[in-house]
Parts: C-alpha cells; structure tokens; sequence
C-alpha cells in the first residue's frame, strides 16, 4: 500500500464551470509517497450536482479549509469499482495559485529548489571546527561575509547557490546540539516565465548535479515566485528520491568560480548532451539483475557520444570506423586518466558483446566469438565502458584531461569494483 505524504479536504471545479446554480465538488487530494498524486471526489446524488462528463482533464482548480488555491494539472480518470467517488490519477500538482496552464506566463520568474545532496557538490564554509586543550568547539558563523554565489549561465538566467546554517537541540536543556549546513539552487529569469521553462531549468540542473555525484539526483522541493517573493506557489509532481551517492566527480577539486564555468557550458550545450547524460544517470540507479539491456544502454550512448561529439571535434576523418576503433580512439584520448588505463578495457571483446546483443546473435556466431555472457562479466565489462562513458560526458562539459584525472582520484575507490 503506498503511503501517504500529505492530504487536502476541499472543493475543487473546472475553470469553465461557471453555472451559478452548480455546486463545486467536494474532495480529497492526496499526496503519495511513491507514486502520482489522486484527487477523490465525492459523488453526490442531487439535481443539480454537477457530473464530471470527461475522462481527461487538463486542470482543475480547487480550495481547502485554510484558503490555499490549488492548480491540478494533467487530471486522468481512473478506473473505479467504488461509485461513491471519482479518483482521478494527477500529474502536477500547484499550491498557491490558479493558472490555466503551465505553459501560461502570469507572474513567476524564480524557482528555490532544495536538493538533498546539493551541498556535496558545493557549501558554503559558515561552521568552523576549534580544538582547545582536547575539546572540541563548533563556531557557527551567523553573518558570513559569503552566503550566495550567482552565476549567470546566459543573458537571461541566473542559477545561485543559497547557503544555510541551521542548529537544533533535543530539548530545552538538551546539550546534544545538532549543526546542519546546507545549499540550495536559486533559479531566476529575467523575464516573466512559465512553469514549464522552470521546470525545464531545474531537469537541466538535476543531469547536472547527477552527473557530478554519479547518481541520479532529483528536487526535494520547489517553491515558485515572482521577482518580488509576494507571490509564491509550491510544485508538486510524483516524488523521486535523490540515490545515494558513492563518487563525487565535481566538487571536490574545483573552484567555485571553475564550476561555474562548467555549469554555463553545461546549459550552453544541454539539448545536445542531455540524451546521453540520461543514459549515463539511468545505468547508475541499482539493478538487482544485471541484464543485456543494461550493457546496451552505456555500449549505444559511447557510439552515439562518438557520432554527435567525439567525430567531429576529435578526429573529423571521413572514413567511418568500425564500433571496435571507435572506442580505441576514445581510450587513446583519454589516456592521460589514470583510471582509463587501470580499467583495461577490452575494445574487441566490447565491441563484439555490443553486435552479439544488439544483433540477438546465437553464441559462437562469427564476429562475436569473443562476446561475454556470463552475468558478473557482463556487469564488469560495462563498469568498464561506463568510466569512459563518464570521461566523454566530464570533457564535453568542459574539465580538462588532468582535471577529469584528478577527480576520479578523489572521487571514491572506483578501483575495488575492477577487480
């Protein structure tokens, strides 16, 4: 059974339905933990109830008890067996303003998102550690002189990083004080823009963020306003948690001022880059059972990184090579990353595994007789192909070859899942 995140007793309506003899219905919102927000609404056998007449609905609006306004977006009917209500499956859910479609621009500019994991890409240094004859002392520091750091990734679009500082004890007497640094991303357009541009701003900044934690990081929340805060709405959509993360490949070794150098080359080159970061961010999500598809996955984005990218920047020859050199010239460049040449990545044996998967060839079919089959080789061979996957995404950012070798040095001990 899913849990439950939040609920909202209250009367919702369609923005056309203006019959002043009509009723609006009356309902529950419900917020789900892991799956779609539902509306329910109560059906009532009067005269001039009104009956919901279609399946799809592209907004309804709604109020509850303490006067909040709500925009529900995307609204599907779902099959019922109870006819005591209707429940329909929400895609977005807006707390604080009635607008007819994500796509209107009425009065937001600025998103404040919160990701949980923001602050191990970047914190703002504001708790010093002191130690005193054997005694440790924490020194919050309540007016830093640095608290935010805008970068301006175009003419029109600011990203900020926001930093915190937020102390807590048990109890009142307690002297178990704890202290909790965060950051949080401010995005703020220069103009009037929609929902769905913000929303597209904040997806670019999560590849972002996945790609420099390896591993897929996604909104906690996201609070929008106008320029002046006065008007703020909530948004709310399915929940996905923020994976852990276990390699740090940004952050660690650069500057603020380098990040956001790569943070502007990001945006400047997202639409082009973002079909193969997601690949790379999905093969980073935990699988219990390693299968065929899951190889192919990274093996077809390095060959689509070497078409789109990799061709015409590196190499611009004319002649197409065969999958197998493909990833040797990509080795070759990279060579200067330690982890590249400690991986020893077999290019035959990957390339002949990619044609034996991707072609369903019979094992022992000529071209593939070096092809791995075996489930824990499999997963190991992708590993492989993955770090270099992960080598083109970090130099199409930006980072240099030393700097993309010096971050997988510090980022973890990747070197134990080679073995």
């Amino acid at each position: 059974m899913s849990k439950l995140i939040e609920t909202w007793n209250g009367e919702w309506w369609l923005p056309n339905n203006f019959a002043p003899n009509v009723p609006n219905s009356v309902g529950r919102l419900i917020y789900y933990e892991d799956r779609n927000p539902e509306l329910e609404i109560t059906v009532i056998s009067t005269a001039n109830a009104f009956i919901w007449p279609d399946k799809k609905y592209p907004v309804i609006y709604g109020t509850d008890a303490q006067g909040n306004e709500f925009s529900l977006f995307n609204a599907d009917l779902q099959p019922q067996k109870d006819s005591s209500k209707y429940v329909f499956g929400i895609d977005y859910i807006l707390i604080g303003a009635q607008i007819p479609t994500m796509d209107d621009t009425l009065f937001f500019k600025k998103a404040i998102v919160t990701f949980p994991h923001l602050h191990d890409l970047y914190v703002f240094r504001r708790v010093e550690e002191i130690i005193d004859n054997g005694t440790t002392i924490y020194k919050v520091d309540n007016q830093p002189k640095v608290s935010e750091y805008p970068i301006k990734i175009d003419d029109k679009t600011i990203w900020t990083f926001v930093g915190s500082v937020e102390t807590s004890s048990k109890g009142e007497h307690s002297s178990d004080i704890h202290i909790h640094q965060d950051t949080n991303l401010v995005i703020e357009y220069e103009d009037i823009t929609s929902i769905n541009h913000l929303k597209f701003l904040i997806s670019e900044f999560s590849q972002f963020l996945s790609v420099a934690l390896f591993s897929n990081q996604q909104p906690s929340k996201i609070i929008l306003a106008d320029e002046s805060g006065t008007t703020a709405a909530t948004l709310l959509y399915k929940p996905k948690a923020s994976a852990e993360w276990h390699l740090r490949m940004i952050g660690n070794s650069l500057s603020i001022k380098r990040m956001s150098e790569l943070l502007k080359q990001w945006h400047a080159n997202y639409n082009d880059i973002a079909p193969i970061s997601s690949y790379l961010i999905r093969s980073t999500e935990y699988q219990t059972e390693f299968e065929a598809p899951d190889f192919l996955i990274i093996a077809q984005a390095l060959d689509g990184y070497w078409k789109r990218f990799f061709h015409k920047i590196r190499t611009q020859e004319k002649r197409v090579p065969s999958y197998d050199e493909k990833l040797q010239q990509m080795m070759v460049f990279f060579n200067g990353v330690t982890i590249i040449k400690y991986s020893r990545l077999n290019t035959m044996v990957a390339a002949q595994t990619r044609n034996k998967y991707s072609h369903m060839c019979p094992n022992g079919e000529k071209g593939t007789e070096q092809a791995v089959s075996d489930p824990k080789q499999l997963r190991l061979l992708t590993l492989r192909m993955k770090i270099l996957l992960l080598c083109c995404v970090l130099d199409y950012m930006g980072m240099t070859i030393q700097e993309i070798d010096t971050s997988f040095k510090v980022a973890g001990d990747i070197q134990k899942y080679l073995q």
